[in-house]
Parts: structure tokens; C-alpha cells; sequence
């Protein structure tokens, strides 16, 4: 390490630029990510100078923690040689946002697939583009039957506006 910038101090936990340079970047990967370092390294050296290389791997900080991190990294001319210049993020706080979203996704769908009635979604054009299970459960239809067609299709002529009037409104 040549250089660090006051943000790269903080995210590591060290107390001054002097902790991190001529240090080895491959102190701070953990195990595997090692390898993937080395390899990445590697892959930069025969591309052309300037290449933005991307990649995640597990870093540790100077206390010893560990945290995920999502490197962007190319080779720049420095001092007459060659130099990798990186970005790093802590992306510790993606994830758990990232995980928390999948078990949202996963409980709203376990509702809304074992739900005994049916939820329904249609576009501006009065379509349906999604039917709920609780479709085939309790009616003749099949989801796949109807999705496509028209809502005002399945309804009777003449209660289409006692219907549809009073239950139209736009979702934005």
C-alpha cells in the first residue's frame, strides 16, 4: 500500500494514513478471498492499463473484524510504474437491506399464495397481469386462463357499471 485516502483510515479502523502504507493488501482479505486477489491481480496485469476490474470479497480491519466489501479496481500509471487503484465499499448494510427484502418478499408471497381469496392485479388497460392461487381454489378458472384478459370480460353487460364505477381508482 502507497497510499490511502482519511475515508479508507476510518472504514479500516486505523488511526492514521501511516497504519496502512507498506502494508501488503493481501493482509487485509480473509482465506479464499486471498486467492480471488491474486487472481484478480493476475487478470489486471495482462489487460490494458485503465480496465476497471469489480469484484466482492471479505476484508479485515485493523481491529480484526471482518466485513464484506465490493472492491472496483484498474491499473494506473504511478511514478513511472504501475499502480492498482481501488475503490472499496463496506457493503455490510446493502446485505442485511438486500436480506431483509428477500424475507419481506418471501412472507408477503406465502400470504398472498395460501391467502383463500383472490388478489388480483391489472394494468391501465383493465388486464389482468397476476391472479392469486386462491383462484383455482375457489372458482372453475385457472390463473393461467385468465391473465391477459379483461377484467370487463368476466362481468355480466349490464352490472359492468355498478361494477366498475365505484370500484375504479389509479395506483401510482
Amino acid at each position: 500500500v502507497v497510499l490511502v485516502n482519511t475515508q479508507t483510515v476510518t472504514m479500516f479502523r486505523g488511526n492514521s494514513l501511516d497504519d496502512f502504507v507498506g502494508t501488503d493488501i493481501a493482509d487485509f482479505f480473509i482465506g479464499n478471498d486471498r486467492d480471488k486477489l491474486a487472481q484478480h491481480m493476475r487478470a489486471r496485469s495482462l489487460a490494458a492499463p485503465g480496465i476497471l476490474d469489480h469484484y466482492t470479497a471479505t476484508l479485515r480491519r485493523l481491529d480484526g473484524e471482518t466485513f464484506p466489501a465490493e472492491i472496483y479496481a484498474c491499473d494506473i500509471p504511478f511514478q513511472g510504474g504501475v499502480a492498482t487503484q481501488a475503490l472499496v465499499y463496506d457493503i455490510v448494510d446493502r446485505l442485511k437491506a438486500e436480506e431483509a427484502l428477500r424475507q419481506s418478499e418471501l412472507k408477503f408471497r406465502t400470504l398472498i399464495e395460501n391467502i383463500n381469496d383472490i388478489i388480483y392485479v391489472i394494468d391501465t388497460g383493465g388486464r389482468f397481469t397476476y391472479l392469486s392461487p386462491g383462484l383455482e381454489r375457489i372458482s372453475a378458472y385457472t390463473s393461467g386462463e385468465l391473465v391477459g384478459k379483461r377484467f370487463a370480460d368476466l362481468v355480466y353487460p349490464d352490472d359492468l357499471p355498478n361494477f366498475i364505477g365505484p370500484r375504479t381508482r389509479v395506483v401510482g
